[in-house]
């Protein structure tokens, strides 16, 4: 999932000289996070009924070995400074987290679409094109090559 995780970076670059192949293969893109998203959300609840069932495993050792019934307060604290309940605490934190960077990597996939179909309409509108001469603008050329010729046949210059 590691090596998943750090693609969405690639994935999200976008060759505005291929746009027709970014809209082909957007989808796809889209539907692999969103896959993987599921996932580590779902690793993320499964880490989470662990702590719960940790957390249950220990309350009921400590109310086991104990004569006198103790405190809840006292049964918490043992239960936090339990090394298996640490453990599935960072657990969940490292599962909730890659949930979080999965569904960042979702909305990043929808805006990914949104600048593909805002670079299509540049092109359309030929945003990407080179200069071209027009007649408008061989007009403009020819009316300001007139109007310094005039300028330096009324100052005497030629």
């Amino acid at each position: 999932m590691k090596q998943e995780v750090n693609d969405y970076k690639i994935d999200l670059s976008i060759d505005e000289n291929s746009l027709d192949r970014e809209f082909v293969h957007q989808p796809h893109l889209y539907m692999k996070y969103a896959e993987l998203a599921a996932s580590a959300d779902r690793a993320a609840k499964q880490a989470k009924e662990k702590i719960e069932v940790v957390r249950a495993q220990i309350y009921r050792d400590v109310v086991e070995r104990e004569d006198k019934k103790p405190t809840e307060s006292w049964i918490n604290s043992k239960i936090t400074l339990d090394d298996n309940y640490q453990d599935a605490m960072t657990d969940y934190y490292d599962k909730k987290y890659e949930a979080d960077l999965m569904a960042s990597a979702v909305k990043s996939m929808d805006h990914k679409k949104s600048a593909l179909e805002n670079l299509a309409r540049l092109w359309v509108g030929s945003y990407f094109s080179t200069p071209k001469q027009t007649k408008d603008t061989e007009e403009v050329k020819d009316t300001s090559r007139s109007t310094r010729q005039r300028e330096r046949m009324n100052r005497g210059e030629r």
